[in-house]
């Protein structure tokens, strides 16, 4: 139930980060020890993620109301 919450809300956050064009490119994988794995088919979208990589976790978390995830991890 966890999981699949936060990929609702990873989703969210990367419509509202990523252009339209490369917001199908992204997509959480699964959550283990509180990383959560995304696969990328864009380099444009991996980049742009990592560089707000705090920022998305801090939503998720907020939303989480705790510590639900600490890393992103990227399968490219």
């Amino acid at each position: 139930m966890e999981e699949a919450q936060v990929f609702d809300f990873f989703n969210m956050i990367a419509e509202q980060l990523l252009p339209g064009d490369k917001r199908d490119s992204v997509r959480p994988v699964y959550l283990n020890s509180r990383v959560l794995t995304v696969a990328s088919l864009s380099s444009f979208a991996t980049a742009e993620l990592k560089q707000k990589e705090a920022q998305v976790i801090s939503f998720i978390n907020e939303k989480m109301a705790g510590r639900a995830i600490r890393k992103i991890s990227f399968l490219t």
